[in-house]
């Protein structure tokens, strides 16, 4: 062959290389835009873990409120309805928590998602990508556990609005 023809040759490899490394590099900057987002959700999750609790510490009260307000209803029909009211609040509150947490879960699909075509563009990092898909996981395992806790406070404060 003619040194023009492997001239061409070797410039079309290198021109191949460069966007190969161009796209793995674009592939490792994705990962660490996972990364930030898999941290932000895990940092909301624990933000909704910890209002969860205060909802619950709340709900304990509610519901003890509206014990006493049920022997007292006898005397003072007005103190059970501001009893009541605060239970209507409360169920307000703790719908708004259980949107949060829906959100929250919907960011976690959306993540793991995108880990999914991460793992397709790159066979190299998996290491890093499982990792970050183990705390996904377990952020989604958290967020379904304060879903379903919210749900029995929920039921909660149906009992005392019925009361």
């Amino acid at each position: 062959m003619k040194p023009k023809v492997y001239t061409r040759i070797l410039k079309i490899l290198i021109a191949k290389r460069k966007k190969s490394k161009q796209e793995a590099e674009e592939a490792l900057q994705t990962i660490g835009e996972i990364e930030n987002i898999i941290m932000d959700t895990n940092r909301k999750t624990y933000e909704a873990q910890e209002t969860l609790k205060e909802a619950a510490t709340n709900a304990n009260s509610a519901l003890e409120n509206a014990n006493q307000a049920n022997t007292l209803a006898k005397n003072a029909s007005e103190g059970a309805e501001k009893i009541k009211m605060e239970a209507e609040l409360l169920l307000k509150n703790t719908s708004n928590l259980i949107d949060q947490a829906d959100e929250m879960q919907d960011k976690v699909s959306n993540t793991e998602g995108k880990l999914e075509d991460l793992l397709q563009m790159t066979g190299t990092n998996v290491s890093l990508i499982n990792e970050a898909k183990d705390k996904v996981g377990k952020a989604g395992k958290v967020t379904d556990e304060t879903s379903k806790k919210i749900g029995e406070l929920l039921k909660d404060v149906d009992k005392i609005i019925t009361e």
